[in-house]
C-alpha cells in the first residue's frame, strides 16, 4: 500500500451522516468507502445533516475518526434544523411547485454561503485530495457551490435512483395513502408530507433537464440498477460517463446472543417510513393477507423499521400483524422472521431490503418492483411474484418447504446415536 503521503485521497460526500453505520445505505456508503482504502487511498469524508446533535455526537465522531483521515460535518437542506433552514424549506417547496423542477435547492444553504464555500474548498485542497466521491445527486447539489471553487477536480456520482421518476412515483403513493387516512391522522403524521403533495407537482421533463445539468459535471456516474444504466447511458449529454457498479453489502454484525428456538414470525417486512413502504403494507394488508389466512391460520407478520411509526393506523387492527416499534440491530429482524417479503409496488434504484436479506441467508417473495436493479444472478434465490395471487401462492410454498427442511433436520437429529459420547 502506498505511504500516506503517495497514496491518492478521495472524499466521499454524504446528504447524510452514515457512521455509526445504521440502516442499508448507509452500509452501502461504508463498503465503498472500504473499498477506496483497500485499493490504497486515504479516506475523507463530508456529511451533511439535519439533525445537529446526532451528527456531531461522540459517537458519530469516533466512527468517522476510525474509518477516515479526516471529515467534515455540514448543515443539509433544512441547515441542520434551524429557523432559517425551515424557512429555506419553505422557499425549497414554493420552488418546486411554481417549476415542478424536484431538484431545487435554496438560497439560505450553509454550503451556498461564499465564506463556508471558500473554508471547505481550502480544506479539500490542503488534505491532498484528487477525487470527490457523491452518493446521491442530493450530496453533488449540496456540493455544487464548493465545486465551482474547485475546477477540474474528478467528481464521481453514486446515482443510487432515478429521482425523476421516483418523483412522479411518490405523487401517486402519496395520493392513494391519503385517501385513505382519516384528516386526523395525515395531521398527526403527515402534516409535511400532504403539504408537500397538496402543493407540488412534479414537471418530468424540467426536472430531467436540471438533474441531466448536474450529472454532467461528474467525470464519472455510477449506477447500480442494469435497466437505469442503460436508461442514462442513452442521454447525449452524458456519453461515456456512465458505469454499471453493482452494489455490495456487507451483513451488519450481531453482537447479542440470539434466544435458542425456532422464529417466532413467519413472514416479515422490513422498511424505512418511506411512503413506497407504507403502501407496500396497504398491498400486503389488502390484498395478499386475505388469501394467506384461509391456508395459513394463525400466521404471525412482523412489520419493523422506522415504518412502525407510521404505520399503526393502517394495521392497528388486523390480528396477524405485530410492529416492533424499535430494531437495535438489523439481524435481529432476519433471525425472527423465516421468510422476508417485499412486496413493493412502486421504487427505483436497488432495493436494499432484498440485499439485506440476501446477505443474511433467508429465502424470500419479492415483487419485480423489489429486485429491480440486481443482476440476474443475485435473483436466482428469490421467488418474484407481483400479483397478489401470485405473491400469497410464492408465500406458502417457501413456508412450506422451510417447515419440511426443520422437520427433516428435526428426525435426523433425532435418529443420531446417543451411546457415542462414552467413547
Amino acid at each position: 500500500m502506498p505511504d500516506a503521503t503517495s497514496a491518492p485521497a478521495t472524499l466521499f460526500v454524504t446528504d447524510e451522516p452514515f457512521l455509526p453505520p445504521g440502516n442499508g445505505s448507509s452500509q452501502v456508503y461504508l463498503s465503498v468507502a472500504e473499498e477506496y482504502r483497500r485499493m490504497g487511498s486515504r479516506i475523507f469524508c463530508m456529511s451533511f445533516y439535519k439533525d445537529a446533535g446526532k451528527a456531531l455526537s461522540p459517537a458519530s465522531a469516533k466512527a468517522y475518526a476510525e474509518m477516515s483521515c479526516g471529515h467534515l460535518m455540514l448543515p443539509g437542506w433544512n441547515n441542520g434544523g434551524s429557523a432559517l433552514g425551515r424557512a429555506g424549506q419553505a422557499v425549497r417547496e414554493a420552488h418546486r411547485w411554481i417549476s415542478g423542477d424536484v431538484f431545487v435547492g435554496h438560497p439560505f444553504l450553509q454550503s451556498r454561503r461564499p465564506a463556508t464555500a471558500r473554508l471547505v474548498a481550502d480544506w479539500i485542497r490542503q488534505q491532498g485530495i484528487t477525487h470527490i466521491y457523491c452518493h446521491k445527486i442530493h450530496a453533488l447539489l449540496l456540493m455544487q457551490p464548493i465545486l465551482a471553487l474547485l475546477p477540474g477536480i474528478r467528481v464521481s456520482l453514486d446515482l443510487h435512483d432515478d429521482f425523476v421518476r421516483k418523483a412522479v412515483d411518490y405523487d401517486t403513493a402519496y395520493g392513494e395513502l391519503f385517501g385513505e387516512l382519516p384528516a386526523r391522522e395525515i395531521l398527526r403524521h403527515h402534516a409535511a408530507a400532504w403539504m408537500r403533495h397538496r402543493f407540488r407537482r412534479t414537471n418530468p421533463d424540467r426536472s430531467r433537464a436540471a438533474e441531466l445539468a448536474a450529472l454532467s459535471r461528474c467525470d464519472q456516474i455510477f449506477i447500480a440498477s442494469s435497466e437505469e444504466t442503460a436508461r442514462y447511458a442513452a442521454f447525449p449529454q452524458l456519453a461515456g460517463k456512465v458505469l454499471h457498479r453493482p452494489w455490495r453489502y456487507t451483513t451488519p454484525e450481531v453482537t447479542e446472543t440470539p434466544p435458542s428456538g425456532a422464529e417466532p414470525y413467519d413472514i416479515g417486512f422490513i422498511g424505512s417510513e418511506d411512503v413506497m413502504n407504507l403502501d407496500a403494507v396497504r398491498f400486503l394488508r389488502d390484498e395478499i393477507l386475505p388469501l394467506l389466512r384461509g391456508q395459513m391460520p394463525g400466521l404471525r407478520i412482523l412489520l419493523a423499521g422506522t415504518l412502525s411509526q407510521k404505520v399503526h393506523s393502517l394495521v392497528g387492527d388486523v390480528k396477524e400483524i405485530q410492529v416492533k416499534p424499535r430494531l437495535d440491530q438489523v439481524g435481529h429482524f432476519y433471525r425472527d422472521v423465516a421468510v422476508p417479503v417485499v412486496p413493493l409496488r412502486y421504487g427505483t434504484g436497488v432495493s436494499i431490503k432484498v440485499m439485506e436479506a440476501l446477505a443474511f441467508g433467508k429465502p424470500m417473495v419479492s415483487t419485480r418492483i423489489g429486485v429491480r436493479g440486481l443482476p440476474p444472478d443475485m435473483r436466482q434465490g428469490i421467488v418474484i411474484a407481483d400479483t397478489a395471487a401470485e405473491f400469497a401462492a410464492a408465500v406458502i410454498q417457501q413456508l412450506r418447504r422451510r417447515n419440511d427442511k426443520a422437520t427433516d433436520a428435526g428426525r435426523s437429529a433425532s435418529a443420531q446415536p446417543t451411546s457415542m459420547a462414552r467413547h
